[in-house]
């Protein structure tokens, strides 16, 4: 899986995504749960409370008050007005529609807390919010810990099951505290495209009719997107389902769905005691058929997490045909192995306990929250509770069939977790790995000396569990950089140590382009003034160095290793600066 990247500028950020968001300096911003680096990124930070302010005109609060739609039929857009703060930086505000969200034990009208959806480009085809089209603020009503959703999709995305990211949000409605709501980002090709997948079609499964992977049943999915009328790519899925386990009930499967990708959701699901998913209750789910014609699985509703362990060895039809089937058992068995170890480095009680200090202060004043204050801890802890609890009893489960790599290294190199990439100088051309396993029961095999090409390299290690014999191959990643130079001639006044503002900017580029480099030095070349002596030269050519030098410090790049030469190529008072480095 590829890790998980926790970096953002925050005012580029938002200068990149709409031209109405001021440049202005804002307070700093923990991003240690911030994933991605896309525009977006800004808004699904757990961290920080950002505010909304919604204005809505007498007609649409009328259209939302219930009499009208319910949570079988949410009603159109109506027209609103948004506006709010990110990070601190003020945006908007932009002509929205809105309609209320949720099911039947999360559906409230506007007078409640409701569950809101709100479409950026209701007027504008080419307005966004971040590139954000659509947002989902769901209204947790049914979480008093406000904090299971942001927990589950972290460990569903850890382990690579494409799928929301989490933020918080306080409304104001019409000017008046309309209280902290969930900022979900919705399910859509936005997202979809992120997670590099091109969807043909999008099925969502669930409430009123709980469809089942039957034959016939192709009318009980909804179609979020793609042909209305041609299914014919779920009836083959039903198909496969509707001959039962057989020989080859795997390869039929395996055509036309990406089972290890599905195995890693049911495994999640079951690990965060998501019993309102596709797994137990056949609902909160979405069925997306990439590019490349093979379905995936991705959850939703996921606000009744954390509340109790379900069994892992039962479930609907396509997890019981799956179990049934010794090559799908294996995969469902790793699956189980990748969720519990992921579970347990991510450490989510912590980041439950850091959400908690930032979101508990808005809950707190929050006046159409439905429950009380005393409820917000009492509702906190357990779930932190229960994930360690999940987490100890997962690996006692999983100990026969646990043949997950911790670590790697290679002589010469420091041990990296088997989710970072180990990066080597271009230097070494060829290297040998060895990987440590997480399991006392388990022997990672030492890989054959691999040839490595510059860039990315992609290299399988084999672990055996030697208790349950159950063997595994995991790929990382080890880079290999590529020797880059870059040159550029300043001029100086005559034998001096002084450039003007041009030299200086060229320095600056200089400096950028090997910014977070390795392996740096840097060359000056001089043609020796006439009339000067050679020492003289190279002092004045010392000095220069050190004038350069001092300039790429300041912008980040500190460069030790420097190497003078006198020449003849340029004139006496224009310096040859070449700077060497590896990325």
């Amino acid at each position: 899986m590829t890790s998980i990247k926790r970096f953002f500028a925050v005012a580029a950020t938002l200068a990149l995504s709409f031209g109405a968001v001021s440049a202005q300096a804002t307070q700093p911003v923990n991003t240690k749960y911030v994933e991605g680096t896309d525009p977006a990124a800004a808004m699904f930070n757990p961290l920080v409370v950002n505010e909304f302010d919604l204005t809505m005109p007498q007609s649409t609060i009328k259209g939302l008050d219930g009499t009208t739609n319910y949570w079988g039929d949410e009603g159109p857009y109506l027209p609103a007005t948004l506006a709010g703060k990110i990070n601190g930086v003020p945006f908007g505000p932009y002509e929205v529609g809105v309609h209320l969200k949720g099911a039947w034990g999360s559906w409230r009208n506007i007078y409640g807390k409701a569950g809101l959806k709100i479409k950026v480009d209701y007027n504008n085809k080419k307005q966004t919010l971040f590139g954000i089209k659509k947002l989902t603020l769901n209204n947790m009503v049914q979480d008093q810990s406000s904090l299971h959703e942001t927990m589950s999709y972290r460990l569903f995305r850890a382990v690579g099951v494409p799928t929301a990211r989490t933020g918080y949000v306080n409304v104001k409605l019409n000017g008046q505290n309309y209280g902290l709501r969930l900022n979900l980002e919705t399910v859509d090709t936005t997202l979809l495209k992120r997670w590099g997948i091109t969807p043909s079609h999008i099925y969502k499964g669930g409430v009123p009719i709980f469809p089942e992977f039957w034959p016939g049943q192709e009318d009980n999915f909804v179609v979020d997107q793609g042909s209305l009328t041609d299914k014919s790519d779920l009836t083959a899925m039903l198909a496969v389902v509707g001959r039962g386990n057989s020989l080859t009930w795997f390869d039929e499967m395996s055509a036309i769905a990406d089972l290890r990708q599905m195995t890693l959701n049911w495994a999640t699901e079951k690990f965060t005691g998501h019993w309102d998913g596709y797994v137990n209750n056949r609902n909160n789910f979405y069925l997306v058929k990439r590019q490349d014609g093979k379905f995936i699985m991705l959850p939703w509703g996921m606000d009744q997490t954390w509340n109790g362990p379900l069994n892992y060895w039962d479930g609907n039809i396509l997890i019981t045909q799956c179990i049934a089937d010794t090559r799908c058992l294996k995969l469902y068995k790793e699956a189980l192995v990748k969720v519990v170890r992921t579970a347990q480095e991510l450490d989510l009680p912590q980041m439950s306990r850091d959400t908690a200090a930032v979101i508990n202060p808005w809950l707190l004043a929050d006046p159409k929250k439905e429950f009380g204050n005393w409820e917000i801890p009492a509702n906190q802890n357990p779930s932190r509770n229960f994930i360690t609890s999940q987490i100890n009893n997962g690996l006692w489960m999983i100990r026969d069939y646990d043949a997950a790599l911790k670590s790697f290294s290679a002589a010469g190199f420091g041990s990296v977790g088997v989710r970072e990439t180990l990066n080597v100088p271009n230097e070494t051309k060829a290297i040998r790995l060895v990987g440590v396993p997480y399991s006392a029961n388990s022997v990672a095999a030492t890989t054959a000396l691999r040839t490595l090409k510059v860039g990315l390299n992609l290299i399988p290690i084999s672990v055996t569990n030697t208790a349950g014999g159950f063997e595994s191959i995991t790929t990382v990643k080890v880079y290999r950089k590529a020797s880059l130079s870059k040159t550029v001639s300043l001029v100086f006044a005559k034998n001096s140590t002084f450039v003007n503002t041009s030299a200086m900017k060229q320095v600056n580029a200089l400096g950028s382009a090997a910014l977070k480099s390795s392996a740096l030095s840097m060359t000056l070349k001089m043609q020796q003034p006439q009339g000067m002596s050679y020492s003289s030269a190279k002092k004045l050519l010392q000095a220069r160095g050190l004038k350069v030098q001092s300039a790429l410090r300041k912008s980040g790049l500190d460069v030790r290793r420097i190497s003078l030469q006198l020449t003849k190529v340029k004139g006496a008072n224009t310096v040859s600066v070449t700077l060497n480095y590896q990325r």
